[in-house]
């Protein structure tokens, strides 16, 4: 009898673990600059999963594996153009404070670092002799950079809105030696 009541224990412990997990996926349209002079705004996009784990009622960690594309454009004065764009691999860790605001409605803030790994891309550099579109290719540490997200979302039932907003905190010759700023804004279905 004994191991029977350890086996439903175990069971119901099982699934108070997992009522309080949740997985999702999201697509988003980002707009990606420089702090680089005269840098253009370029439009990108990115898709993503997300885990939201639960802390206490509204406390929750939420770590996302993001894959996204971006560009980097200056042109200057003399009608040269310098450009960079980039396919990456991000993993923000947010911290989430979720407040219900109504039934199935409910408001996420989140904050937290990311890491950035920039895969490949292409990029156009100005010479004397005019300019050339090619594969970027970089030391290994120069395909890395690290910042801060901060965000906003609204959650429905299992659909979720997301805006948010990334500034990197290492300047890189992919953001044409300047600090990338990116703001996004998607839609999501949690599972």
């Amino acid at each position: 009898m004994k191991k029977i009541a350890l086996l439903v224990i175990c069971l119901l412990g099982t699934l108070t673990i997992s009522a309080q997990h949740e997985f999702g996926a999201f697509g988003a349209l980002n707009m990606s600059t420089s702090s680089a002079s005269q840098a253009e705004t370029n439009i990108g996009g990115n898709v993503g999963a997300l885990y939201n784990y639960r802390l206490t009622d509204s406390w929750w960690v939420q770590p996302r594996l993001v894959l996204g594309y971006q560009e980097n454009e200056v042109k200057n004065s003399a009608s040269l153009e310098t450009f960079a764009s980039q396919w990456t691999v991000t993993l923000p860790v947010l911290m989430s404070y979720k407040a219900s605001l109504s039934g199935d409605l409910s408001l996420r803030v989140n904050a937290g670092p990311y890491l950035q790994y920039a895969v490949f891309g292409r990029d156009k550099r100005a010479t004397a002799t005019g300019s050339t579109l090619g594969w970027w290719h970089l030391d290994f540490g120069d395909h890395f950079t690290y910042g801060t997200q901060i965000g906003i979302g609204v959650e429905y039932g299992h659909w979720m809105g997301l805006i948010d907003f990334k500034h990197s905190l290492r300047r890189s010759v992919l953001n044409l030696d300047g600090f990338e700023n990116t703001f996004m804004i998607g839609l999501g279905y949690k599972f």
